[in-house]
């Protein structure tokens, strides 16, 4: 009786290793908490929190790419262009001093690297019906009109849009 109930023990002991070991290979997984509303209440309260969300991360957005200093310089972008392109270059284009000139590559190549005279924001405001009001307006809220400046500088083949720009701005940004 000895041996049987050596090998019971035995027989139990392996039993109990092998049910050690099936529970140490698969624990239960630590619970994670998971936002699964059951109540209509909680169903609201989820759709609160996620509109909460989603309207501080467009307001973040929107204020990093809506900044003030990146309204004026595009503003004022748009009011030198549209100076240049409608104002500027049909002025100099049908003034007596170039009409006489048969190359106006010649002519506008010695403005290349030193640029035209500088233009005020006053002197293009002035100068440009085209462009809307409420551009110059809010440039004109941000920018000192008389130190506020651009440079054009044509570039071949000298047409109305093939030139750059430099501006000097004294603005409130």
């Amino acid at each position: 009786m000895v041996l049987f109930k050596n090998k019971k023990i035995t027989s139990r002991t392996r039993a109990a290793r092998k049910a050690a070991n099936s529970a140490r290979l698969h624990k239960p997984r630590a619970r994670v908490l998971t936002l699964r509303p059951t109540t209509a209440t909680g169903k609201i309260m989820l759709g609160v929190i996620a509109m909460a969300f989603i309207v501080v991360v467009v307001a973040v957005v929107c204020a990093f790419l809506f900044t003030t200093e990146r309204m004026v310089k595009a503003r004022l972008d748009g009011i030198a262009r549209d100076y240049y392109e409608n104002y500027f270059y049909e002025k100099m284009v049908s003034s007596d001093k170039y009409a006489e000139i048969d190359d106006m590559d010649a002519a506008m190549a010695k403005y290349v690297e030193t640029g035209f005279a500088r233009v005020e924001l006053r002197q293009m405001v002035l100068g440009n019906a085209k462009t809307s009001e409420g551009d110059v307006d809010y440039v004109l809220r941000h920018c000192d009109e008389n130190t506020t400046a651009v440079v054009f500088y044509p570039e071949p083949p000298y047409g109305r849009e093939s030139y750059h720009m430099e501006f000097t701005y004294d603005c409130d940004f």
